[in-house]
């Protein structure tokens, strides 16, 4: 498996600041049950299921290097400005 990604990191905290979310530190077994019952109940609390929880307990980086390096590839957007477009689109299908 192949990811690419821009070289900017984005933590989980900056993520929620630019979405104006909050963030709650939660023993991991207790953010588990509560997102896979929401998740099996279709409570409509998040828009993402449950196996993400891993993505937050284990954050991948990744590193652009060998792709700029051997192929002279530029990311043309780097990862909160991504987010910030993608934000903006999920607002717009929302009505908000």
């Amino acid at each position: 498996m192949t990811i690419v990604g821009p070289p900017d990191c984005l933590p989980m905290t900056k993520l929620a600041k630019l979405t104006n979310r909050r963030t709650v530190s939660l023993p991991y077994w207790s953010m588990k049950l509560v997102t896979t019952i929401w998740w099996g109940l279709r409570l409509p609390i998040f828009d993402f299921p449950p196996s993400l929880h891993h993505f937050a307990r284990y954050p991948w980086v990744v590193s652009p290097a060998r792709l700029q390096n051997e192929l002279g590839f530029q990311f043309r957007y780097s990862c909160e400005e991504t987010l910030l477009e993608m934000w903006a689109e999920h607002r717009r299908k929302k009505g908000n």
